[in-house]
């Protein structure tokens, strides 16, 4: 019997229209919808994503949907596989503030791969909707259970993924709860990965969209799945939340629509560490501080920031450069900025770098964590030879909702990104995705986004 909660998901996501959306949400989903092209381009020149998409390409399969930058189709799942792997890789795209997930590299790419998988042309305000909807309901899921043990909020990403779905796919509500209930069974992943500097950090995201896409093209074929998701004896809450859960969070969807909680992430690096940077940018500029005569830097931050990222400044690997407060404050401090290119192999290893990480520590501040954000604001200090010391308490990251990117900003940073895609966009096309995203609302078939996407 199906319970309550899914009931409530269900009837929530057929009734909601694009009408219903406020204007802001419409807003903020086109700035992360191109911030999310961007970084797709720019994932597709890390060597996994190589790998990964050679292999997907020699599995074979029904020529489906369109595997961005590299160009040809495979079959749905697939694709979903690729691309969003390919947009999170790089470690720039969009966090949510209140639950900590990745949500646009999970719901941009397979909203592409979902228009193309549908049977009629979907339009910009159908994945406009859509993504508020799945974005939505994957927020409200992972920031719903009390008792976090390590999973990651793209956990949930395939319940998020075949609501978006069934708006595309006109699904009725029988439907829609078999996908939600497939969704359920395909739910996976771990913090882990990043302690243990592992390629999955960069696969998550596709693993996620993967499922979920799997899930939607497995109902729309005839499965079904669970019925009681969430309340069931070895349903979501008993499994994830030892049986707790704050169940009002979960009910009360769209007030607001959580993507609007979203940050875009101006630094290739983990969430936690932007305001270390910005903090450390900032005083640098403002007191004209040389590198060389920094005896110090210390980081004051939460609980949570010495839990998910590392204070050690020795690293292993490029992943780990990504969640290395040391490695990234030191980096903003020698080279005035932090972006793609310092987190190569060659220049994870340089010696001037990584002197200066040795000087950098983290140090939990217990009156931070009394500040109820996930990601809380710190505070910067930095000591030179001389004994001057200079301090920045920083409350929010540049693209924080309360410290927004502008959509010239993002375009700017899609831009940038591009120049670090393993196929050369040209000037022109560059022009014509981010001149159709800013459009996205009055585009009938977003098919063309798709086509646009290959080199």
């Amino acid at each position: 019997m199906m319970d309550d909660l899914t009931q409530r998901i269900t009837r929530h996501v057929m009734g909601a229209t694009y009408e219903d959306l406020p204007s802001h949400t419409v807003k903020v989903i086109k700035k992360l919808f191109l911030d999310t092209l961007g970084t797709t381009l720019a994932g597709s020149g890390v060597d996994e994503v190589k790998t990964l998409t050679n292999m997907v390409v020699g599995w074979g399969g029904q020529k489906e949907c369109t595997i961005a930058v590299f160009g040809g189709k495979v079959p749905a799942h697939h694709a979903a596989l690729v691309n969003s792997a390919m947009a999170r890789a790089r470690d720039l795209d969009d966090v949510h503030e209140a639950g900590g997930g990745h949500l646009s590299a999970t719901f941009v790419p397979a909203s592409l791969v979902l228009a193309e998988h549908a049977e009629r042309p979907v339009s910009g305000k159908e994945v406009i909707l859509g993504i508020a909807l799945g974005a939505d309901l994957t927020c409200r899921i992972r920031s719903a259970i009390t008792t976090y043990s390590g999973w990651l909020a793209e956990t949930f990403a395939p319940f998020g993924v075949v609501a978006m779905a069934s708006k595309f796919m006109n699904f009725d509500e029988e439907r829609l709860n078999n996908a939600l209930g497939i969704a359920f069974s395909t739910c996976s992943g771990s913090l882990q990965a990043a302690t243990d500097g592992a390629s999955t950090v960069k696969l998550q995201q596709g693993l996620g969209a993967q499922s979920g896409v799997l899930s939607t093209v497995l109902a729309e074929n005839g499965f079904t799945g669970v019925k009681d998701i969430f309340d069931g004896t070895f349903g979501f809450i008993r499994l994830y939340g030892q049986g707790k859960y704050h169940r009002h969070l979960i009910e009360n969807l769209g007030n607001p629509y959580e993507v609007t909680n979203d940050s875009v992430k101006p630094y290739p690096c983990c969430k936690y560490i932007h305001m270390p940077i910005l903090g450390v940018l900032d005083l640098i500029k403002e007191n004209h501080i040389d590198p060389n005569t920094i005896a110090r830097i210390n980081i004051y931050a939460n609980t949570n920031t010495s839990k998910v990222t590392l204070t050690d400044p020795h690293l292993s690997s490029t992943v780990d450069a990504q969640f290395s407060t040391p490695y990234c404050v030191a980096v903003a401090a020698r080279r005035g900025r932090v972006f793609i290119d310092d987190f190569t192999e060659e220049r994870i290893r340089d010696n001037d770098v990584l002197a200066l990480a040795e000087k950098v520590k983290v140090i939990t501040d217990p009156e931070l964590d009394k500040i109820p954000q996930m990601i809380a604001p710190c505070r910067v200090e930095i000591k030179t030879v001389d004994g001057r010391s200079y301090t920045r308490y920083v409350e929010y990251a540049k693209g924080h909702p309360k410290n927004p990117m502008t959509m010239d900003e993002i375009a700017e940073k899609f831009r940038q990104c591009a120049q670090f895609s393993a196929r050369p966009f040209q000037p022109a096309r560059i022009a014509q995705i981010i001149e159709s995203v800013t459009n996205l609302e009055t585009i009938g078939d977003v098919r063309q986004i798709a086509e646009l996407m290959v080199a």
